[in-house]
């Protein structure tokens, strides 16, 4: 006879895994690892909860992020069925999920790469023991992450939700400036005045803005210390530019002069997305 088992999250993870990466992070180093074999709807399934396991006889309602709750038998159970429904892949997408959260929480206790590194390999080498695909996979994930340790956490640092928030308030202003400044160079000009044609500018701003988040996601090397390029950009306020964006130019700051290309660079490739090509 089933019994049908109804787990609280408190049981199922640790209290560690409440600041875990974006989808989006989990989706960039997903398809790193996996190429076009990469599906969404695991890692939305692990965050979300929605599936049942068998355990013994027990139905058991996963919940958040199930499997990474430090029970080797529970996480066995979760990976198992990830294999059963999505094939090896499916495995090691798993794997690397819980990896990358795992990560994000020794990042949060202030270690250096080398002490999370060491204390990855001590974990991940407790989920081997068993044996069998699921060591498989965590080998290939354990080697995939060692290759890439930097960038991962770099990643990871930049992937803090309040970070993130403040450079995206910092960065609108610098980012509609070089739209403007975009357009005038390709010849879209206003009626009157030496500035950008309005209905050219409200189109590529707003794309910028939808994109920013994407922007600073993948310039992680620039954004790894978050709280760093806030400090410099703070640091420009109060001189005066028409054009702020010009300020990260003429900063001398070695950072913010390359987040100055760089932001050139984005706003020149989503002009050319809308059509908006030199006259």
């Amino acid at each position: 006879m089933r019994t049908e088992v109804n787990v609280s999250i408190n049981k199922l993870i640790d209290l560690w895994c409440y600041r875990v990466p974006s989808w989006r992070l989990h989706e960039k180093w997903g398809k790193r690892l996996l190429g076009s074999r990469y599906r969404r709807e695991i890692d939305e399934r692990i965050d979300r909860g929605d599936f049942e396991v068998e355990v013994s006889g027990f139905r058991l309602r996963m919940h958040h992020d199930a499997g990474r709750s430090g029970a080797l038998g529970e996480f066995w159970d979760v990976a198992n069925h990830f294999l059963r429904e999505y094939g090896y892949d499916g495995l090691v997408q798993f794997v690397l999920h819980h990896v990358l959260d795992r990560l994000s929480y020794l990042m949060t206790r202030k270690y250096d790469i080398r002490t999370v590194m060491i204390k990855l390999r001590d974990w991940l080498s407790e989920l081997s023991r068993p044996g069998g695909e699921v060591a498989k996979a965590i080998a290939q994930v354990l080697r995939f992450v060692e290759e890439n340790a930097d960038e991962i956490c770099r990643d990871l640092r930049l992937s803090s939700v309040n970070s993130k928030r403040v450079l995206l308030d910092r960065l609108r202003p610098y980012a509609q400036s070089a739209c403007a400044i975009v357009l005038m160079k390709r010849g879209y000009f206003a009626r009157r005045g030496f500035k950008a044609d309005f209905s050219a500018f409200r189109q590529l701003s707003s794309l910028v803005l939808r994109k920013l988040i994407a922007f600073i996601d993948e310039n992680s090397d620039i954004f790894a210390d978050a709280n760093g390029v806030i400090a410099a950009l703070n640091a420009l306020e109060g001189k005066y530019y028409k054009a702020y964006v010009l300020a990260l130019r003429d900063s001398g700051h070695p950072l913010l002069r390359e987040l100055f290309s760089r932001l050139m660079r984005f706003v020149g490739r989503c002009a050319d997305e809308l059509g908006l090509r030199p006259k």
